[in-house]
């Protein structure tokens, strides 16, 4: 998650100013921000800004967190954690799906990702997009779908495990060698046949 955080970063997220719409507002009650932040640039490199600095003027330069750091990265997924819960979640029609009899799916070193208009590693702000899902594997033959819709959604273990495996940085595993290399050779074909992602 931090290596996502900070490709969102360096992609110029931070430079979005005009938000879609406005955070929860919980969020809008928090404590404001009383310590040093180490910040990344795309093109300046790292600075750490001292306490009072003005982040949001620092954001519209393309500055954002360094999520290396470990207090920004807590905080980060502490924030977000707060928005899956109150904005995107609650949007979604939340299903589960069964792998057929000798069917499996696998799990990867980011156990809950999404796809958003066809792309993995989207922002988590991309869950507004009415194509949006996320897959959260829960063991060889249960995965947790949330979606936009509910209608019908014609997938297959093999399709989810391409998703999954394509999201994965690090390793992925599954309860047979045969399923995890399918999931792995498998990948890019099944993505473009089944225009599950890009």
């Amino acid at each position: 998650m931090q290596a996502l955080e900070n490709s969102w970063g360096e992609n110029g997220l931070a430079l979005n100013s005009e938000p879609v719409e406005p955070p929860p507002e919980g969020l809008l009650k928090a404590t404001k921000l009383q310590r040093d932040v180490q910040m990344l640039h795309f093109k300046l490199g790292s600075r750490l800004f001292p306490v009072g600095s003005d982040l949001e003027q620092a954001a519209r330069e393309g500055w954002f967190p360094d999520m290396h750091d470990r207090t920004n990265f807590l905080e980060s997924v502490h924030i977000q954690a707060y928005y899956f819960q109150v904005r995107f979640f609650p949007r979604l029609k939340w299903f589960a799906l069964h792998g057929p009899e000798g069917e499996f799916f696998v799990v990867a070193d980011r156990p809950v990702g999404w796809v958003a208009d066809g792309y993995i590693d989207a922002p988590p702000s991309s869950l507004r997009h009415p194509s949006a899902y996320v897959l959260a594997p829960i063991c060889r033959t249960l995965l947790l779908v949330a979606r936009h819709t509910s209608d019908p959604w014609l997938v297959t273990p093999a399709q989810i495990n391409a998703v999954v495996a394509s999201w994965a940085h690090e390793w992925i595993a599954g309860p047979t060698e045969a399923t995890v290399r399918s999931a792995l050779e498998n990948r890019r074909v099944a993505l473009a046949s089944a225009g599950l992602v890009q």
